[in-house]
Formats: structure tokens, C-alpha cells, sequence
């Protein structure tokens, strides 16, 4: 994707959104605006489509940090790096999330913030409906100047500032002043807004365009991301692996219950059947313990099979999935990505995807004889449209 919209989420869910939309190929700008907080988020879903999504998150809630491993760098090291913030951080270290941002040796360079704020800021996004590819504190996304010099951006009230590749802060417009002043006059700053009237330090100017311009430049274009640890992006294919893992067992589980069937008939066909009647005599009381009393062992499985068949072609998620195949047929364009089967209400639930509306209302029609059928949330996803679907039985 050469386009990528990227949203600068704020302190608080009621606080203004900047966002802006970034074309990598012809480098400039399509669209740029504000929202009036996390309940607007919504209203940016035609801009993501098609597009990857990147969020900037407030460099206010974190702690830049260069810490040295106790030990050689391995996953078991990791886990002592809370422990080493300790001293620094007034909330509970078991509770931080840390991203490592670079590494050279034993001596990392770290960004810490608390969980919660983590699960927050992913849970606005989510009930949005996006999901980021990046993320990454706001402040970290300002361009890094020669060595020595800080750049700097004020957004709506606050003053981000990065002080170098790992490092950055931000200050409210109020407290620049005093903030500037303690680290002294010689400290030099480029500004990508115009600079303060009263300010310390060795200030100039280089003005953006628009201010979530540099910001979003940035971010594309930085390596940096908090998604680590817990909140790893997994692979497209892993995704996949989970979304067919409980179909998957499903059909291995059928597979040995037709493979063991087929085994109890070839062991009756042994010439040492007092071997064979004690085997599965055992083999039966491992899968039906509630039954103590053994008269035909093969009989007596072949009436829980019989049982287990009859129902399956009475009722059941194979006869759903079976009467349903004349829609699938009839609607080619029709996609199944995922489904879930309720057996106490008998209903089946389908996530699918087709090229539009009346793709799944060509469905309904077609299987509408014998099965209801309710429309889920729907949504478009570049050409396509996604959806679920509730099936259940007339009457």
C-alpha cells in the first residue's frame, strides 16, 4: 500500500484527532482534517479503505529509557527489563509494557508505558473498526535533525518535541518556557511551527505545510513499532491457521472416529478374538465410562454409531452445511471466511465475502426455502463487500 493514513490519537477520548492521508509515491498530501474525538473515529473509515492505517499515540504517557541487559540479549533477559525502570516509574513495573526501539549489545534503548494505555488506545481503534500496523509515540515520528539539535511541532495545545533517535518530549504551550530554560540557552531547536515568542535556547524555523505532515512522513517511514510482546501483529498466514484451526480439528476428529470404526470391524476378523474382545472391550469403556456392562462390544458401537449417524441426518451442522451448498452454487462470487456452528439454537453463523449486496441477497433467495436468513453487519473492503450471515431453520 503507497497510501497510508495515519491518526495522531490524543490524551483523551474527548480531545480533538488529527489525521492525514500520505501518498509515499507521489509525496504529498490527498486529505488531512481534525475529528472531535474517539466517538468521530468512524467517520475516517472511508479513508482507510484501501489503505494501510498507522496511529500515533501520546508521547506525554511514556518513559525513553537506555537500559543494559543483565546478561547476554535472549527472551528470559527480557523479562527482567520492568525490574530495571524500578526506580524511575511510580506505577506498578509489572504493569508496563516496554518496546524495545534499538539494540547494540547488551544496551538497549526502551520506550515504557503502562498497559492499560496500551489495551486503550488498540480497544478505540478496534471499536472503529481499525486495525494498525504501526504504532508508535508521536513524538518519535518529528524528524530527527543534525546531532545536537531537537526538532519541534506544536499540535493544538502541546509542544512534541524529539531530542533524538529514541528520545522525545512533549510540554504543554504553557510550561515550554520554564521546560526549555532548564536545559539552557545554548540548546538548539528547528521548528516545524512557528516558535514561541518567549523562548530558551537556539531556535529556527523550518515550517510544514500542514503540522501532521512531518508526523506522518515520519511514522511511514520509521522502523519503530509498539506492537511487540502481546501485541505482536501475527502473520497473515498464522491468521489464517487460526481462523481453520477448530474446522481442522473438527475433521481430524471425524477422520479417527471413521478410521477407529473401520479398525474395530478388521480386529473382529482376527483369528484371536479373546485377545481382540478384551481390547476393545477396553477401548469402549474409555469412550462411554458411564457404561459397565459389556454384552457385544461391536454391537454394541455400532448402535452409538447408528445413534450419532441418525442425528447427524436429522439435524446438525453437516446437514446445514450440506442444504446449503445449492446457494454457494448459484452465487459464484460468494466467499466463505469463516463460520460457526450454534447447536443449541441449530443456527449456523457465516462470515462471507462477495462483490456485493446482491451477491447475498441471491444467496438467501436461493437457500430461503428452507432456511431463514439475517444480514449481520456488512462492510467494504476495497471491491468487496464482507458480512455474516444468520441461517437457521423455517419455523
Amino acid at each position: 500500500m503507497n497510501e497510508k493514513l495515519v491518526i495522531r490519537l490524543a490524551e483523551h477520548a474527548e480531545q480533538p484527532i488529527h489525521w492525514l492521508v500520505w501518498s509515499k509515491d507521489q509525496s504529498e498530501v490527498i486529505a488531512s482534517g481534525c475529528i472531535e474525538g474517539v466517538s468521530r473515529l468512524t467517520d475516517l473509515q472511508s479513508q482507510a479503505s484501501g489503505r494501510g492505517v498507522i496511529a500515533l499515540v501520546p508521547g506525554s504517557d511514556f518513559i525513553f529509557r537506555q537500559l543494559t541487559l543483565p546478561g547476554r540479549y535472549s527472551p528470559q533477559a527480557l523479562k527482567a527489563l520492568p525490574y530495571l525502570l524500578e526506580e524511575e516509574c511510580a506505577s506498578d513495573v509489572e504493569k508496563l509494557h516496554i518496546s524495545v526501539l534499538s539494540r547494540s549489545g547488551s544496551e538497549l534503548q526502551v520506550a515504557a508505558v503502562d498497559d492499560e494505555r496500551m489495551r486503550e488506545w488498540l480497544g478505540w481503534l478496534e471499536e472503529a473498526g481499525f486495525e494498525a500496523e504501526t504504532l508508535l509515540p508521536d513524538v518519535l515520528a518529528l524528524p530527527l535533525i543534525s546531532q545536537g539539535q531537537w526538532s519541534a511541532l506544536q499540535l493544538g495545545e502541546q509542544w512534541l518535541i524529539r531530542q533524538d533517535e529514541t528520545r522525545g518530549l512533549v510540554a504543554e504551550a504553557a510550561w515550554l518556557a520554564p521546560l526549555m530554560a532548564s536545559f539552557g540557552e545554548e540548546q538548539g531547536v528547528v521548528s516545524l511551527t512557528p516558535a514561541p515568542e518567549a523562548f530558551s535556547g537556539s531556535w529556527q524555523t523550518e515550517l510544514a505545510e500542514l503540522a501532521m505532515q512531518p508526523l506522518a512522513e515520519g511514522a511511514i517511514a520509521s522502523r519503530y513499532t509498539l506492537l511487540q510482546g502481546a501485541y505482536r501483529k501475527l502473520p497473515e498466514y498464522s491468521k489464517l491457521i487460526k481462523l481453520w484451526l477448530a474446522p481442522a480439528i473438527a475433521l481430524v476428529a471425524l477422520f479417527l472416529i471413521v478410521l477407529f470404526s473401520r479398525g474395530i470391524e478388521l480386529y473382529q476378523l482376527n483369528a484371536q478374538k479373546q485377545q481382540l474382545t478384551a481390547q476393545t472391550a477396553q477401548i469402549y469403556r474409555q469412550l462411554f465410562p458411564g457404561e459397565h456392562r459389556i454384552v457385544n462390544v461391536r454391537a454394541q458401537m455400532m448402535a452409538h454409531m447408528r445413534q450419532y449417524q441418525q442425528q447427524g441426518k436429522q439435524q446438525g451442522f453437516l446437514k446445514m452445511l450440506d442444504q446449503l451448498q445449492p446457494g454457494f452454487e448459484a452465487v459464484k462470487d460468494l466467499e466463505l471466511t469463516g463460520i460457526n456452528y450454534d447447536g443449541r439454537r441449530g443456527q449456523l453463523r457465516l462470515n462471507v465475502r462477495a462483490d456485493g449486496l446482491p451477491s447475498f441477497e441471491k444467496f438467501r433467495d436461493a437457500v430461503g426455502k428452507k432456511y431463514q436468513v439475517k444480514f449481520g453487519e456488512m462492510s467494504q473492503k476495497g471491491k468487496k463487500m464482507e458480512g455474516a450471515l444468520t441461517i437457521r431453520g423455517q419455523g
